[in-house]
């Protein structure tokens, strides 16, 4: 599921427009949050600005850019030593690869898994030692793998052929692989220019038998995370962190406020002033009497007191930051930039154009087709009218760019003017001499008398800023030296009440913002709960659906799949039942259960709609699985073959024993490797083989009578003949650049054997085979038993006509080489 971020913003607007009770202030920040840092930093100023429902989204008119594995070639990688290649058939199917523990046919996977994510799952536990024996010992130079595809492109362009490949020089450690991939005839990118990162992340299409133990061992954290990051909410947890994050900040001035009322209180209680009795009663319960309190703390005899009070303030001045300072001037200077570029006596021409066209369009609707009375040349006819209009809207439209890079420009000089205007002035305390005084009031002066010329202004402010701190930060310092050298026993205290009194404000005024953005965050909470489980529900349905191919014999019924928790507590819950009695899936399963079950939570993820890959790589997923899943197991294997290329390695024979005992078309492989790593992948038995060994046990069976068997034995024959000559065909095809669609609408056009044929041997249905049938005896008569009995029956239930259907089935199969 690859999901617009506006689409998921339209998605929460549509929460949001449906929710009668929120209050229009935690929806905009809410909508804020999900845009980014600054727009909801935004929401927490005096003018907040309004946030608006993006546009909706048009449904996608293209779909992703999908890819089959055409091949994998490895070199001086894991188990194979010399170069060996496994070739693949780049369309929708089966493909089993066996072979021993230790045959290398793992490395293979292997090999696609690296080159397509520079790591392996499979290595990232293990120790740096296992780490380092990547490289094959029986190949002392370089080593590389190299992943070929077949493209499907939607683009325009034609090329079909892609490469992603790892390698290494002599010497070099595993994650010192250049990796790299290039579509055949335009520039090498990675794997990232491919556009391929993310989807690798979400939509992994390779599954090991360790991968699969660890969906559980992992932790729930992880779990969680594998699940929630194909639901396509990036934005909403965004959102969220935002929240939190501002929610964290606004909660630090309560913080602070309180800290320091119990600080001053435990100072308090040690005063012997009468007036520190008065200020424990004032602060020792909510609402705090705030005011009552300043007052006495201000409100003393003593001058020292209400001079340090004033002193006090001067060192607490807060001034607008440079980066708020240096953001405007950027304004202004973009803004003065666009100016010019559209100025320059062009306002002037182009008004003057527009008015003078204008009259003259005026004069030429009452004197159509005569000359022209200024210059008494050229005809002022509709052609002339048209050109007119057409230069009236063009100098309109320069008009309308550089009006609008005025108004970006006085937007700029207002925001220049408020920060100006939050620049205290800061008189001096009676009888106190402060040296940098007159530094900041003359630096305040400076920065107060803006220049006439509008283009000075940010040089002018970015200096004046600079200045102006620099003043205020000797400034503060002095006057914090001076309060302290004037602090009494009292003044010390009174100083410490006022500190409390300015903390605690800000506390109040962070406390209104702090109530929406909790608000919002809770609001946001329950409508990523909506969201997250609106999109889990597919998944979570076709889980069931795989659940219950795979749990062949388990008493366990799959319920739900829920992510709950947040944070350190987030966690995936599996629920099911046995009988009548619910309970936590996951509690009561067997280790080949759990298997089964990762498998069909992994399943949905990999072959969502949206993957770009549309191979799936099963790496020994049978392993813990007793015959009865396997036959379920395969089962699945079918329904996903239906438009992905499926590989599964297998380390034993019980997977391609059910496939030939259900004679499910699948291509069979088989991996070995002998002294000094060389592994050779040969083919075990085609489907069409298979097909053939159908009809000899039908004819050979006893048990089923001859009328059944000329009635089903043309049936065998046919997908015999038409097994091989597709699997010839789509061959051909992709070595040509054809891709799987093109290749099966092609096929699916043809429905008769003599066609299909013909596409085989020629690529071409019309073609004539009639010369290719006349080349050995035994293919036309196996082709007439196909075509014409099919439907009637036949009497030939001989051996010899087997052998003829074996040799032309061969003969179909050998047109494949190129």
């Amino acid at each position: 599921m690859n999901v617009d971020a506006s689409t998921v913003e339209n998605e929460i607007w549509d929460l949001i427009e449906q929710d009668p009770d929120l209050d229009e202030d935690v929806a905009l920040m809410v909508a804020a949050a999900l845009r980014s840092d600054d727009e909801l930093t935004a929401q927490f100023g005096e003018d907040a600005p309004q946030v608006t429902r993006p546009a909706p989204v048009a449904a996608a008119q293209t779909t992703p850019v999908t890819a089959y594995i055409r091949s994998v070639t490895a070199r001086g990688f894991r188990g194979i030593g010399p170069e060996s290649t496994l070739e693949l058939n780049p369309f929708p199917g089966i493909t089993v690869v066996s072979g021993r523990n230790g045959s290398g046919k793992s490395s293979f996977a292997e090999a696609v898994e690296f080159a397509l994510t520079g790591t392996s799952y499979r290595w990232k536990e293990r120790s740096k030692h296992w780490q380092d024996s990547w490289r094959n010992i029986h190949q002392d130079d370089d080593a590389a793998v190299t992943v070929r595809f077949a493209l499907v492109r939607d683009d325009g362009k034609h090329a079909t052929d892609l490469i992603v490949a790892a390698s290494w020089n002599d010497g070099d450690g595993l994650y010192d692989a250049k990796l790299w991939a290039q579509v055949h005839g335009e520039p090498a990118t990675d794997v990232a220019g491919l556009g391929w990162a993310q989807p690798l992340d979400i939509y992994r299409p390779i599954l090991s038998y360790e991968e699969v133990g660890g969906v559980f061992e992992e932790g729930q954290a992880a779990f969680y995370d594998r699940i929630n990051r194909l639901l396509a909410l990036d934005q909403i947890n965004d959102a969220e962190a935002r929240l939190a994050a501002a929610l964290k900040e606004l909660k630090k001035p309560a913080a602070e406020a309180e800290q320091a009322r119990k600080a001053m209180r435990a100072h308090l209680e040690n005063a012997d002033d009468p007036r520190a009795a008065q200020v424990l009663a004032f602060t020792k319960r909510r609402p705090f009497k705030v005011a009552d309190a300043e007052a006495a703390a201000v409100g003393t005899g003593s001058s020292a007191a209400q001079t340090v009070s004033r002193l006090r303030r001067i060192a607490a001045v807060e001034l607008p930051t440079i980066a708020e300072v240096g953001a405007l001037t950027a304004q202004l200077r973009e803004a003065l930039a666009a100016e010019a570029d559209s100025a320059g006596g062009l306002f002037d021409a182009l008004s003057q154009r527009s008015t003078l066209l204008q009259a003259a369009i005026d004069w030429q609707h009452d004197h159509d087709g005569e000359t022209c009375p200024v210059c008494g040349q050229g005809t002022l006819d509709a052609q002339w009218r048209e050109q007119a209009q057409q230069q009236i809207a063009e100098s309109r439209q320069l008009l309308g760019e550089h009006q609008e890079s005025q108004r970006a420009k006085h937007a700029a000089q207002e925001g220049i003017r408020a920060l100006i205007a939050k620049v205290p002035e800061l008189p001096a305390p009676d009888g106190e001499q402060l040296p940098a005084l007159p530094g900041y009031v003359t630096a305040r002066a400076t920065l107060s008398a803006l220049p006439a010329d509008v283009a000075a202004w940010p040089d002018h402010v970015d200096t004046a800023f600079l200045q102006i701190h620099e003043a205020a930060n000797v400034l503060t310092n002095q006057a914090r030296s001076r309060a302290d050298e004037l602090d009494d026993a009292w003044a010390a205290v009174a100083g410490q009440i006022l500190g409390w009194v300015e903390l605690h404000r800000k506390a109040e005024h962070a406390n209104e913002k702090l109530t929406r953005a909790s608000a919002a965050q809770t609001w946001l909470r329950h409508a990523s709960t909506t969201l997250r489980e609106r999109r889990l529900a597919p998944i979570v349905e076709r889980t069931r659906e795989i659940w219950a191919r795979l749990r062949q014999e388990s008493d366990v019924d799959l319920g739900t799949v829920a992510l709950t928790g947040a944070g350190n507590r987030r966690r995936v819950d599996v629920t099911g039942s046995i009988g009548d009695h619910d309970l936590g899936a996951m509690s009561v399963m067997s280790q080949g259960e759990l298997h089964a079950l990762a498998l069909a939570l992994f399943i949905p993820r990999a072959t969502a709609d949206a993957s770009p890959f549309r191979f799936l790589i099963l790496d020994d997923p049978i392993q813990a699985m007793d015959p009865a899943k396997i036959e379920g197991f395969l089962g699945e294997l079918e329904e996903l073959a239906k438009d992905r290329q499926v590989i599964v390695f297998s380390h034993d024979d019980r997977l391609p024993t059910a496939i030939r005992n259900a004679s499910v078309p699948a291509e069979l492989l088989s991996v070995k490797r002998s002294a000094g790593s060389v592994v050779t992948v040969t083919t075990n038995e085609t489907p069409a083989a298979r097909y053939v060994d159908d009809a000899i046990a039908l004819i050979k069976d006893d048990g089923v009578s001859d009328q059944v068997k000329k009635k089903a034995l043309p049936g065998l024959y046919r997908l015999a003949v038409e097994s091989a000559a597709k699997q010839v065909y789509f061959s051909k095809q992709a070595r040509l650049g054809v891709d799987p669609e093109t290749s099966e609408s092609t096929w699916s056009e043809h429905v008769r054997t003599k066609p299909r044929v013909a596409l085989a041997v020629y690529g071409d249905a019309t073609g004539n085979i009639g010369g290719w049938l006349a080349h050995r005896p035994h293919r036309g008569p196996s082709i007439r038993f196909c075509a014409g009995t099919v439907h009637d029956g036949t009497d030939d239930l001989t051996m010899e006509s087997i052998k003829r259907l074996q040799l032309t089935v061969r003969d179909i199969l050998a047109e494949a080489a190129p």
